[in-house]
C-alpha cells in the first residue's frame, strides 16, 4: 500500500481558479480550471442537531454550484454507509508509523456518494471519520493500495458526475480493544453532520 497526500475534504466548496483557492467559509465565484474539475459549491443544508441513522440508510444534503459565470445552481446528492466491519482480517496489521499501540486493528467503513442534482462536485474519503464513546475520533490514513480491501473508495478528490455514484471501502485503524458509537461524514461547509449508529458486536 501507498501513503497519499490527505485528501480534501469532501469538497463541497470545490475551487476551480487556476492559481487556487483560499480558506474562506464563503466559496467566490472563479473561472474553471485548466483540468475541468468541477465548479463551486456550498451547502445550503439546514442546521439542525445530527441524529444518527441506521447503518445503510441513505442521508441527503444539498448545496449550491457556483457556475464560470457566476451564477449559482442547486445540486442535490445523498451519501451512505453501507456497512462497518471490525476486524478487518487477511491483511497486513496498520504498522507501527500510525502512532496505534500494540494489536492495533483495521476497520472498515464501504461508503457510498451519490450525485442526484445537476451540477458535478467531488469526494474522498476525507470527510469520513468514526467517533467513539470517550468522545475521540479517528481519520482516515491516507494510505491506499497494497492488500486493503477492494473496491478502495477514492483517497483522491474524485469528481461524481450527474446521475452517478462513488462507493468503495474505507479503512480506518484503531486500537484493537475499541469499538466506535458512530460513522461521520462531515464534508466542508456541511452546517451538521451526517451520522450512523454503529451496531455492537
Amino acid at each position: 500500500m501507498r501513503r497519499t497526500a490527505p485528501a480534501t475534504a469532501f469538497v463541497l466548496t470545490v475551487c476551480l481558479a487556476i492559481a487556487g483557492c483560499g480558506n474562506s467559509s464563503a466559496p467566490q465565484p472563479s473561472p474553471g480550471k485548466a483540468d475541468g474539475s468541477a465548479p463551486s459549491a456550498r451547502d445550503e443544508s439546514p442546521a439542525k442537531p445530527a441524529k444518527p441513522a441506521a447503518i445503510g440508510a441513505e442521508q441527503p444534503w444539498t448545496g449550491t454550484r457556483f457556475a464560470e459565470a457566476g451564477t449559482e445552481e442547486k445540486i442535490s446528492a445523498t451519501a451512505t454507509a453501507l456497512s462497518y466491519t471490525q476486524p478487518v482480517t487477511g491483511i497486513t496489521p496498520p504498522g507501527d508509523g500510525l502512532g496505534l499501540p500494540k494489536g492495533a486493528i483495521w476497520a472498515q467503513v464501504e461508503a457510498k456518494v451519490c450525485n442526484k442534482g445537476t451540477a458535478p462536485f467531488t469526494t474522498s474519503q476525507s470527510p469520513w471519520k468514526l467517533s467513539f464513546a470517550d468522545g475521540s475520533q479517528v481519520k482516515v490514513t491516507g494510505l491506499n493500495g497494497g492488500d486493503l480491501p477492494k473496491p478502495e473508495f477514492p483517497s483522491d478528490d474524485t469528481t461524481v458526475m450527474v446521475g452517478r455514484c462513488v462507493s468503495g471501502k474505507i479503512p480506518f485503524a484503531i486500537a484493537g480493544d475499541k469499538r466506535p458509537e458512530l460513522i461521520i461524514f462531515e464534508p466542508e461547509g456541511l452546517r451538521s453532520p451526517l451520522l450512523w449508529r454503529v451496531p455492537g458486536k
